[in-house]
């Protein structure tokens, strides 16, 4: 299952592809059990999951600098006491 697809939480590409994808369907509904909008779907899925990747990436060096910064914090609070 992917994740919520409204459009302020993707980039551009992802959302183009969310539109073509809910587009098909309105226009195929009963082809889409057929398999018709599977690309538009596939295309959507590797965007959300190439997001999903690079904000997990953003979010492991924001951890790193978070880290760094509490250690420099203790370190002095440390040599204080």
């Amino acid at each position: 299952m992917h994740t919520d697809l409204s459009a302020h939480l993707h980039s551009d590409k992802c959302n183009e592809l969310i539109k073509l994808l809910r587009q098909c369907r309105i226009d195929y509904p009963a082809r889409q059990l057929l398999g018709k909008c599977d690309h538009e779907y596939i295309e959507m899925t590797k965007c959300l999951k190439a997001e999903r990747i690079a904000r997990r990436q953003r979010s492991i060096e924001q951890s790193k600098i978070e880290k760094e910064r509490m250690n420099t914090l203790f370190k002095e609070q440390a040599q204080k006491s």
